[in-house]
């Protein structure tokens, strides 16, 4: 380790991030954090000193993070602090539990449980069970916002897995992914339909693509004839070529938005016809992507009559569609503002 000299500080990402440390740092003999937590924790079902303790501390964590000014109502103390540290307690406690019979099984609750507090068993799983695969991914699962990571090659993932709990009860989706033009990108698209679920009445699907100039003719032809045999299937097709777009997404009327990063394109190119993968997709290898599903508290507006151009302000943009409070981060800033850095 070479010595520390004038030239060591660092002046840009290194120094922010010595900065924000300082700040956590400086907070934590910051008493009132702690005081507004043990004012404001109630946990009817936690009788365990240990349990209520290590929520609390965790809860507190939370509040310095997404709440430094302290300005909050009830509600957002428990869906945002509390909620996430009673599931982290819970799952040590799960833990606990299997390899010491010290700990008993319990069921930590906050005032207002979320998902995963009730679905939480009251009794201790049978290990035979417990040894059974889970899928995160089943088409099964309830439908959740929450971000996706996908990695180069990897594989058992497929457009029933990442967007059926999402389309349950849609009667009408649009897709924009401006990358729908050659022929394995309408198979793609094909493959996403062959999900759909048009068995309590039609199915209305719009997508927005795009094109060069050569390749729109030969585009359209082949969409007009999915256009037909879709309609066989109750699902009524459309589409529109636009200019100018980029993002990628899916938007339903019942109000969920996923946010594909790569579009419908995330797997690789088979091997051949004969390798693994060709029919199957869980078999086949992915593309690195992310893909982001969001739930806005005010519906989809491509459902309420506004614009439809697919160039309007990405949601990632906008606060009111994050999962978690955002103002925190900016009472950070506006301390380091303060401090004159």
């Amino acid at each position: 380790m070479p010595r520390v000299s004038r030239k060591t500080p660092s002046r840009t990402l290194g120094f922010k991030g010595d900065f924000f440390s300082e700040i956590l740092h400086e907070l934590r003999v910051d008493l009132r954090y702690a005081d507004y937590v043990s004012q404001s924790l109630h946990l009817p079902q936690c009788e365990d000193m240990r349990d209520t303790k290590a929520v609390a501390r965790l809860a507190e964590g939370f509040l310095k993070l997404l709440f430094p000014d302290l300005i909050l109502n009830e509600e957002e103390f428990i869906t945002y602090c509390v909620n996430p540290a009673v599931r982290m307690r819970q799952q040590i406690r799960d833990e606990l539990a299997k390899i010491d019979q010290e700990y008993k099984w319990v069921t930590i609750k906050s005032e207002n449980p979320d998902e995963f507090q009730l679905s939480h068993p009251d009794e201790k799983p049978d290990p035979a069970l417990e040894t059974q695969r889970f899928d995160p991914l089943s088409p099964d699962r309830s439908p959740e916002e929450k971000t996706l990571n996908i990695a180069e090659d990897q594989r058992g993932i497929s457009y029933e897995k990442l967007f059926l709990p999402y389309l349950k009860g849609a009667k009408s989706i649009k897709i924009c992914d401006p990358y729908i033009r050659l022929q394995y990108q309408i198979f793609n698209l094909m493959s996403f339909c062959e999900i759909l679920d048009p068995s309590e009445g039609p199915l209305k699907l719009n997508l927005v693509t795009a094109c060069d100039a050569y390749q729109e003719s030969e585009l359209k032809t082949k969409l007009n004839e999915l256009k037909k045999g879709l309609l066989h299937d109750h699902i009524e097709f459309d589409y529109e070529l636009a200019e100018n777009i980029h993002d990628r997404w899916i938007v339903t009327d019942t109000g969920w938005k996923i946010i594909l990063g790569r579009g419908l394109d995330i797997f690789q190119k088979p091997d051949d016809k004969f390798t693994l993968g060709f029919m199957d997709q869980t078999k086949r290898k992915c593309k690195a992507t992310t893909i982001t599903y969001i739930r806005p508290s005010n519906g989809c507006p491509f459902f309420a009559g506004q614009s439809r151009n697919c160039s309007t302000e990405s949601p990632i943009a906008s606060a009111s569609f994050f999962s978690v409070p955002v103002r925190g981060l900016a009472s950070v800033f506006s301390i380091r503002a303060s401090a004159g850095c």
